[in-house]
């Protein structure tokens, strides 16, 4: 399987001049980790997503994560692309006997866009050293744009889609 196009030049020039943009990933949401873990901040999809696509928009670059059955549960190809045909592209595997039914299928597609997209394009979701200041101007600035802050908020699919047969047979086993 291929994972980038033949050359790169243009993409990788677009992609410097994008990091070079992006600051970091907001960590607004809030992950209870039950009795012993406690509270623990993270930058959900949608901060990753707040925190990429300016800079990617405009420096020409865009991407796509598509679902995919694999032999034991899904594939998640998250793939990079510039406006000149380059691209470059990953893969993560979801195994469907650790995702505990739909649900949780839904929840480990969120959690490994996520991973994926911040790997693939170099945003962190630690905040700035320089501290509170500037994150909250930045908050600030954003909060009109977004909705309220979100506690473990359910990640909405754009449509529902039927599971293959195969992962069926694969889930009732």
């Amino acid at each position: 399987m291929e994972y980038q196009s033949e050359s790169i030049g243009n993409l990788a020039k677009a992609l410097c001049a994008a990091q070079s943009e992006i600051t970091f990933a907001l960590k607004d949401s809030t992950a209870d980790m039950g009795m012993k873990g406690g509270k623990r901040k993270y930058a959900d999809l949608q901060s990753v997503l707040d925190a990429i696509k300016p800079a990617l928009s405009k420096n020409e670059l865009a991407y796509t994560q598509q679902t995919m059955p694999n032999d034991n549960g899904i594939s998640l190809r998250t793939t990079l692309m510039h406006s000149s045909g380059e691209w470059v592209s990953g893969i993560i595997s979801l195994p469907i006997d650790r995702m505990g039914g739909i649900q949780g299928m839904g929840s480990a597609l969120t959690y490994a866009r996520r991973y994926a997209l911040s790997a693939l394009v170099g945003v962190s979701s630690d905040e700035d050293d320089d501290g509170q200041e500037a994150q909250d101007a930045w908050k600030n600035k954003h909060a009109a744009q977004r909705p309220a802050t979100r506690q473990n908020a359910p990640q909405k699919p754009a449509q529902r889609q039927e599971m293959p047969d195969e992962l069926k047979a694969k889930a009732k086993e």
